[in-house]
C-alpha cells in the first residue's frame, strides 16, 4: 500500500501546485482586466476631451474669420473715406474733440 499512496501523495501535490498556479493566473488576469478597463476609460475620457476642444476650436476659428472679415471690411471703408474730400476736415474734428477729452479727463482728476 504505501508503494501506491506515494504516487497519490505526489499527484495530490502536483494537483495543489496546479491549482495554486491557477488561483494566481487567475488573479493576474483580473489584475490585468481592470487596467485594462482603467486604460480604456482614460481614453474614453480623452476622447470626450478632445472633441469638446475641436469644437471650441471650430468655434474660434469662424469667431476669428468674422472678426477678420469685419476688419478687412472696415480697412477698406477708411481707405475710401481718407480719399474723399471731407476726410482732412473729419479728421481735424476728431482730433479736437480727442483733445478736448483729454483736456477734461486732466481737468477732473486735479480737483
Amino acid at each position: 500500500m504505501s508503494g501506491q499512496s506515494m504516487p497519490q501523495a505526489a499527484q495530490y501535490g502536483r494537483q495543489m501546485e496546479e491549482d495554486m498556479l491557477n488561483a494566481q493566473t487567475t488573479e493576474g488576469i483580473n489584475a490585468l482586466s481592470a487596467r485594462v478597463a482603467r486604460l480604456k476609460n482614460i481614453t474614453i475620457e480623452i476622447s470626450n476631451e478632445v472633441r469638446s476642444q475641436n469644437v471650441m476650436l471650430d468655434e474660434m476659428d469662424e469667431t476669428i474669420d468674422r472678426t477678420n472679415n469685419l476688419v478687412g471690411s472696415a480697412i477698406s471703408r477708411i481707405r475710401v473715406f481718407s480719399r474723399s474730400k471731407h476726410a482732412s476736415q473729419f479728421m481735424y474734428v476728431m482730433g479736437l474733440v480727442f483733445f478736448l477729452f483729454l483736456f477734461l479727463y486732466f481737468i477732473s482728476f486735479k480737483k
